[in-house]
């Protein structure tokens, strides 16, 4: 999770939390109903450690390379 300076307000969420969820679900309407070309959603690795919420930290080494240490 960022650093942040206050709580989030009422129902607020993190971006990567959103993003994740509407990924999760299109995957597994894919999965269950198929589609005209399912691989890029059904073949997309989504290895994080909390794959509800990625921490930004893996976003960004999987954008900027696996092997970057941080």
């Amino acid at each position: 999770m960022k650093n942040t300076a206050m709580p989030m307000p009422g129902d607020a969420r993190l971006d990567q939390a959103i993003v994740a969820q509407i990924f999760l679900k299109i995957r597994e309407l894919y999965k269950r109903d198929g589609g005209k070309f399912p691989d890029p959603i059904l073949n997309l690795t989504w290895n994080y450690s909390n794959p509800s919420s990625p921490p930004l930290f893996e976003v960004l080494k999987e954008i900027n390379g696996r092997r970057l240490r941080i």
